[in-house]
């Protein structure tokens, strides 16, 4: 007998508020995003920075389910066309979520309201990111041996486009991988593997230093086709498309 799952989302009932001093360093329209657990305190930050003459914005993931909320794999890329949002703020701790925004090209503040930090990230920290995927993307192009993560996890599953790497690159072997969560310490024992191309958690980037091998993500590896190979791809596999 199959065992239903329920969600339950965690509410963090801290202030989000943000000081004076804080609010004057943000530019003039400002891209509002948190995670789950500040979600429901996001109205109250909105009507503060609108009353400080600030145009708000409230962000949402692609999957997500509240106003405001987004996922650490998942921000809109809507962030980076939208020429009324000059910097992006997100309201919550640590830096996994607010790091994937760097992908929009505008500022990004970061306020902990749990810590009562608030600090703009630096740029180099994407920089550090392009540059890592630059390296495996000219390791993967010169690779024989090629390790296919793939994941179980529901909304990570992506065989088909793994899949679709053998029929545009018939001159690699390719190895695919399959789990629910992964172990980094058992990537060791594939020893023969060039490069690994992830087609689960974009965000597993953020680990390639626990990787003894180079990774790119799938979606790279497909923005880096010639015509020839995309229209292969797309007769092999029409069902593909981008992953999120």
């Amino acid at each position: 007998m199959a065992m239903k799952t329920f969600f339950i989302a965690a509410k963090l009932n801290v202030d989000v508020l943000l000081e004076d001093g804080h609010i004057s360093q943000l530019p003039q329209s400002i891209g509002l995003s948190t995670n789950i657990q500040h979600a429901h305190k996001l109205d109250e930050l909105k009507a503060q920075l609108e009353k400080a003459g600030k145009a708000v914005t409230v962000i949402k993931g692609f999957h997500s389910r509240a106003e405001g909320q987004v996922y650490g794999c998942d921000f809109p890329s809507a962030i980076g066309s939208n020429d009324e949002i000059e910097a992006v703020l997100f309201v919550g701790t640590g830096r996994f979520h607010p790091r994937g925004m760097f992908g929009s090209k505008k500022p990004v503040f970061i306020y902990d309201p749990v810590n009562r930090h608030f600090f703009l990230m630096d740029p180099k920290d994407a920089e550090k990111e392009e540059r890592k995927a630059r390296v495996a993307m000219l390791k993967f192009l010169h690779a024989t041996e090629v390790g296919v993560l793939v994941s179980t996890k529901p909304g990570q599953l992506h065989l088909k486009a793994g899949e679709a790497l053998k029929r545009i690159y018939p001159d690699k072997n390719f190895y695919f991988l399959v789990c629910d969560t992964l172990d980094f310490t058992e990537l060791a024992n594939f020893t023969f593997i060039d490069v690994f191309v992830n087609t689960a958690c974009p965000r597993l980037m953020e680990d390639y230093d626990k990787f003894d091998k180079p990774i790119i993500n799938i979606e790279e590896v497909m923005q880096s086709l010639s015509p020839e190979q995309k229209e292969l791809k797309n007769h092999s596999y029409p069902l593909y498309t981008q992953v999120v």
